[in-house]
């Protein structure tokens, strides 16, 4: 089977790799099996970080693509904060929490089909946001809360497109610099 030479660099294949074929009711999936291979694990330090800083951390961590990550030095402030920030991520989960580390793993892969409703979920959002200020006002939290569901699936989006686009953590900081 011979697929696009971009796709084999991308993915640092050679000749006689494997790669996986998944099928749906119309579409023939490829993917290379070196994903399968276990990932590598970014450690961060918090023990420098200041607490009010630990959102704005973690909202590049997500957004950078790594996809598993441990967290040292995680004092119980600073892990409510991590946990907040899980909870509230689309594809990041907590896969174990003691003696002060954190370990969050990406689970969330999205294809085509799942980021065009994720854009159409942002639409709707927005479209009901612009509703609810045009009626007056509401409870409190009311328009944060659709504020950070918006901003979570952005994220989501953007997080997406860039681990495709550069392929690793290496290029995306690079990407970030360029872009910044």
């Amino acid at each position: 089977m011979s697929v696009p030479k971009a796709w084999v660099d991308r993915h640092k294949l050679k000749q006689n790799d494997e790669v996986g074929i998944d099928f749906s009711k119309n579409d023939l999936i490829v993917k290379p099996l070196t994903s399968l291979s276990p990932r590598e694990v970014s450690i961060i330090d918090f023990s420098e970080i200041p607490t009010s800083s630990v959102r704005l951390i973690m909202s590049g961590i997500y957004r950078s693509g790594l996809s598993d990550i441990r967290i040292n030095n995680v004092t119980r402030d600073k892990l409510n904060m991590v946990e907040d920030f899980v909870k509230n991520s689309v594809g990041f989960e907590i896969l174990d929490s003691k003696n002060n580390t954190i370990r969050i793993v990406d689970v969330g892969n999205a294809d085509e089909v799942i980021m065009e409703k994720t854009e159409q979920q942002i639409y709707w959002k927005i479209l009901n946001m612009l509703e609810d200020i045009k009626e007056g006002p509401k409870e409190k939290d009311h328009f944060y809360n659709l504020d950070l569901e918006i901003n979570r699936l952005s994220f989501f989006i953007q997080r997406n497109l860039i681990t495709e686009i550069s392929g690793d953590s290496t290029s995306f900081l690079r990407y970030e610099k360029i872009s910044s």
